[in-house]
């Protein structure tokens, strides 16, 4: 997951970006089991958006429009001290790796199937923050992948294996 100060909207309205509180994103990592990434921007511009693109969920801190950003000490400590206390469960969600596999699977399919060209890349980041806030287990994973795979040998992309 990703910070930001900055709750710009995308120029192109179809690819929204939720982004959560501290205390939101408390609710979305407690009772899941395995590993959780906070990627923090750099001190004076923050994360770029080719950065936050990459990230399955955005969390921003409120603060009051006067002055909307916070030093990134600051910002760090008021994100973990609301994680402090998340105990983890018995949810386990699929690896990044594997997430990984999935996207770059969609980005062949949409090859496949002759997806225009100048959509694909829109296409391919909304299926990412989608399936991101999704939290996926990796049966659910892998159930996606067998459709594509599925839906490969029906139009004849791939031997059925």
């Amino acid at each position: 997951m990703g910070t930001t100060a900055k709750l710009g909207t995308s120029t192109s309205k179809h690819l929204r970006m939720p982004f959560f509180s501290p205390l939101e994103l408390k609710d979305k990592v407690a009772g899941k089991r395995g590993i959780v990434s906070i990627l923090f921007g750099r001190e004076d511009v923050g994360l770029l958006n080719d950065e936050l693109k990459l990230c399955d969920l955005v969390v921003s801190i409120p603060t009051s429009q006067g002055y909307p950003v916070m030093n990134l000490s600051h910002a760090v400590a008021v994100i973990l001290y609301d994680l402090s206390d998340v105990t983890s469960g018995t949810l386990e969600l699929a690896r990044v790796e594997d997430r990984e596999r999935l996207y770059m699977q969609l980005k062949t399919f949409l090859d496949e199937i002759g997806y225009r060209e100048h959509k694909k890349a829109k296409t391919l980041l909304m299926l990412r923050r989608v399936l991101g806030r999704a939290e996926l287990t990796t049966k659910e994973l892998q159930t996606l992948q067998g459709i594509i795979s599925k839906a490969e040998w029906r139009i004849g992309a791939v031997d059925e294996k």
